[in-house]
C-alpha cells in the first residue's frame, strides 16, 4: 500500500501523511508497533486471569489468535520478515520483553508452579496463531474444517501443558 493510497483512505493529503510519518517504511513501522502493542496487551490481559482449565484456555487461545488474526498483524509481520526489514521489528522486541515481565510477575504470584509452563504455552500459541492467520483459511478449506478448528485444537492442547507441569514434567 502506498502513502498516497493511505492518504486517500484517511481523507488526508499525501503531504500530510508524509509530514506525519516521514516515509512508507516509517508508517509501516508505526503500524507494526501498534499491532504488537495490541498483541502484548491481549496476552498480558489473558495471562493476568489465567488458571489451568478449559475455560481459561479458551480465553487465552482466543486472545492470542485474535491478536494475530484481526487487523492483519500476522501478514504485516510476515511481510517485514520476508522483505528483510528486521529493524522494523524493534517494537516486537520491546513488546515481547514487556510480555516476559508480565509472565514473570504472574509466575511469582503462583509459588506452587502450576503455571510454570506459561512461556511454553505462549510460544506454542503464538506460532500456531501466526501460522493459522497466514495459511489457516486455505488449509481449512482443503481439509473441510470450520473457521475455529485450529482454535479448538489449541484449547484441547493448552491444558495438557499445565497437566505436564503438575505431573513434574516441566521444561
Amino acid at each position: 500500500m502506498t502513502l498516497a493510497r493511505v492518504a486517500e483512505k484517511l481523507d488526508r493529503t499525501h503531504s500530510n501523511i508524509i509530514h506525519h510519518f516521514g516515509s512508507a517504511e516509517k508508517m509501516q513501522a508505526a503500524l507494526m508497533s501498534m499491532m504488537v502493542e495490541d498483541l502484548a496487551r491481549a496476552m498480558t490481559d489473558a495471562i493476568a486471569n489465567l488458571e489451568p482449565g478449559e475455560t481459561s484456555a479458551r480465553v487465552l487461545v482466543d486472545a492470542v489468535f485474535d491478536a494475530f488474526d484481526e487487523g492483519g498483524a500476522a501478514v504485516l509481520a510476515a511481510w517485514i520478515m520476508l522483505s528483510n526489514k528486521q529493524p522494523y521489528l524493534a517494537p516486537v522486541r520491546t513488546a515481547v520483553h514487556a510480555l516476559a515481565r508480565s509472565v514473570d510477575e504472574r509466575l511469582a504470584q503462583n509459588p506452587d508452579g502450576r503455571l510454570s509452563r506459561i512461556p511454553s504455552v505462549l510460544l506454542f500459541l503464538s506460532l500456531f496463531a501466526f501460522a493459522d492467520a497466514l495459511v489457516g483459511p486455505d488449509l481449512r478449506r482443503i481439509l473441510d474444517r470450520d473457521s475455529r478448528a485450529a482454535r479448538d485444537i489449541a484449547v484441547d492442547l493448552v491444558p495438557q501443558f499445565f497437566q505436564s507441569a503438575a505431573d513434574g514434567a516441566t521444561r
